[in-house]
């Protein structure tokens, strides 16, 4: 009887394991469904993309910094969403853009992009393009005429307007970054260098020969954050727009304090 009776627990313990493996295909079916089902079953998560902009997005040891980094940081925060902000190379972030990967990116030039083919806010901080110089040698051109007839450094890669590049008479001189350009600026091996300020407060701070026109820009354009014209652009904007203008309020945000602020930094 004995026997009998283990012979019937066995057999009961196999049905039942059967039973219990058959469930947990289901459960994994059924978890399968929610990762990968395309409509919605799990939400995608928002993802806003930036790149490294010299003084406004850094990467470092503590992790992203930066004027526009905090602002919109900051204002994410404050609105209490669930979104992500990416660090990446400007390439990757054009990629991801244009494949669905990324929803939103910034900051973006106003007239290298169509404004109307997406969602945009204005982060209130514009892009100007300044003629560097030498103050002992003479007043500094303020506008793109008086560059014709001189050696002109332009740094590889800055998105520079076609007014300037295709301006005649001229002899552009290409170098590999700002800090570069104003290197060659100092030791005269060219006459006027062309760019924003915004890597070089450092020897603005510094060199008081080093002399640009603050009120005359060649050049000013809007920095913008863009969103995809679909419905997680819209969601990222409409929510940006709600709260960011209170977020720049409480940073004191302003292009003169954020000046004030980098000249600060280098003078000491």
């Amino acid at each position: 009887m004995k026997v009998d009776i283990c012979f019937i627990s066995i057999k009961y313990r196999e049905k039942a394991m059967h039973n219990h493996k058959k469930g947990l295909k289901w459960l994994m079916k059924i978890l399968m469904l929610f990762a990968f089902c395309p409509s919605g079953l799990q939400a995608k998560k928002l993802v806003i993309a930036t790149f490294p902009v010299p003084e406004f997005i850094v990467q470092t040891n503590k992790g992203i910094e930066g004027f526009f980094y905090e602002l919109v940081h900051n204002t994410i925060k404050r609105s209490g969403e669930d979104i992500a902000i990416k660090f990446l190379p400007p390439q990757r972030v054009i990629q991801g853009f244009t494949e669905g990967e990324i929803d939103a990116f910034f900051p973006a030039i106003e007239n290298l992009i169509p404004k109307e083919n997406f969602f945009y806010l204005d982060l209130s901080y514009p892009k100007k393009d300044y003629i560097f110089g030498l103050a002992s040698k003479g007043k500094v051109p303020s506008t793109i005429n008086g560059l014709k007839g001189r050696n002109v450094g332009l740094t590889i890669g800055y998105p520079y307007s076609d007014e300037l590049v295709k301006s005649k008479n001229i002899n552009f001189v290409s170098v590999h970054s700002d800090e570069a350009g104003i290197e060659m600026l100092q030791k005269s091996r060219i006459d006027y260098f062309v760019a924003t300020p915004n890597s070089i407060y450092r020897y603005i701070a510094k060199d008081k020969d080093l002399s640009y026109d603050i009120d005359s820009p060649i050049i000013e354009q809007k920095s913008l954050l863009y969103c995809k014209k679909n419905v997680s652009g819209k969601k990222i904007c409409s929510t940006l727009k709600k709260y960011m203008e209170e977020v720049k309020k409480s940073m004191n945000w302003s292009e003169a304090n954020i000046v004030k602020k980098l000249l600060n930094r280098y003078s000491k």
